[in-house]
Formats: structure tokens, C-alpha cells, sequence
């Protein structure tokens, strides 16, 4: 819980773009109005798998450390900090100080349009195909 609070406000004031990944960014990937009953927390995160397999992936196979964060509450890629809604936010934290200036090009042209997910609904829906 610390973890989130902190992560939280370190995210609040900063860009939540990629930037530069060389300094070990954080990266918003889903920030999704949920129902915030607990009966469906496991599908959510489930959904999540679905939605960031493909970028988790990339991610290994280019040997990019990565540490992966979950906060529910408010919506963190929204100007309205005090939505009534209820948001699962998921956030990758990008460790490695080694990635390639070809690797940063690759995300910038296959991903930077994808995330961050703000509807899990049709990854929902995958779950039960």
C-alpha cells in the first residue's frame, strides 16, 4: 500500500509519457473506470494480463527490467483527480539504465499509441471466448 502512495505522488506532477527510458520512467499502461467490488478484482487483473501480454513480452524478450504496480482509486491519466468513479491504475516502473536507443524507437512506434489502456471491457470479454 506505502508502495502505491508513493508511487502515487511521485506520478501526480510528472508527464506519465514515455520520455526518455533511459532514466528508469515510469509508464501509466491501464487506468480503467472499474466496479470497485472485490468479487471482480481477479478479472480485472486478468483483463490487464490479456491487455499488456503483448508489451510484457517486448519488454523480456529485450531483456528491459521492469517492475509492475497496481493502485485502485482515482483515475491518474485524468485532470479530474476527484472522479466518483472507481479506476484500477496499472503502472510499469522501467528499472534497466541499458536500453537501446533502438529499443526506445521501437516502443515510441509500436506502443506509444496503445497505452494507456482506459477501457478493459473488450479484454473482459476475451477472458470468456
Amino acid at each position: 500500500m506505502y508502495c502505491a502512495i508513493w508511487l502515487r505522488r511521485t506520478l501526480k506532477g510528472t508527464s506519465l509519457h514515455i520520455g526518455s527510458l533511459k532514466n528508469g520512467r515510469e509508464l501509466l499502461l491501464v487506468s480503467a473506470p472499474v466496479k470497485d467490488d472485490s468479487d471482480y478484482e481477479h478479472l480485472y487483473l486478468a483483463a490487464c494480463d490479456v491487455a499488456l501480454k503483448d508489451l510484457k513480452e517486448w519488454f523480456e524478450s529485450n531483456d528491459i527490467k521492469v517492475e509492475y504496480y497496481i493502485n485502485w482509486g482515482s483515475p491518474w491519466d485524468s485532470e479530474f483527480e476527484d472522479s466518483i468513479d472507481f479506476y484500477l491504475n496499472y503502472v510499469a516502473k522501467i528499472v534497466s539504465n541499458d536500453i537501446s536507443e533502438e529499443a526506445q524507437m521501437i516502443y515510441k512506434l509500436k506502443y506509444d499509441d496503445v497505452y494507456p489502456v482506459k477501457n478493459l471491457k473488450s479484454y473482459m470479454e476475451n477472458l470468456f471466448k
